[in-house]
Formats: structure tokens, C-alpha cells, sequence
């Protein structure tokens, strides 16, 4: 699995685990819910700053996106 998709499955498993819908974190960091959803499929990524915000109405550490081991 590349790169891309593996972010998109453990920001969509980290977004769930939140009971955040994708139109709320969407609205929150000033995306289109389609974003999001591009995002979680592996089909393209975001900006830094777009992921610092996505970090902070997840509440988790931008680190936490990134460990794909479990």
C-alpha cells in the first residue's frame, strides 16, 4: 500500500475514532467534504498548515497520522 493511502486509512480511522463526520472536520479546517474524502482514499494530500489544522480539531499530535505499524 503507498504512502498516500496509508495516511488517508489512519486519518479516517483517527477522524472515526473522534465521532467527527468528514463534513465537520471539513467545515472546521475550511475544505469541501470531497476534499476529505479524496484525502482518506489515498487519491491526494493536503497542505501543512491543512494538516496542522486537521491535528488540532482531531486533537491529536500530527505525528499520530503517520504510524502505520499497528
Amino acid at each position: 500500500m503507498d504512502t498516500l493511502k496509508l495516511f488517508g486509512k489512519r486519518l479516517k480511522e483517527i477522524r472515526k475514532s473522534k465521532n467527527i463526520t468528514q463534513e465537520h472536520l471539513a467545515e472546521s479546517i475550511g475544505l469541501e467534504p470531497k476534499q476529505i474524502c479524496r484525502i482518506e482514499n489515498g487519491n491526494c494530500f493536503t497542505t501543512f498548515e491543512k494538516l496542522q489544522k486537521i491535528a488540532q480539531t482531531l486533537d491529536v499530535e500530527i505525528f499520530e497520522f503517520f504510524k502505520y505499524d499497528h
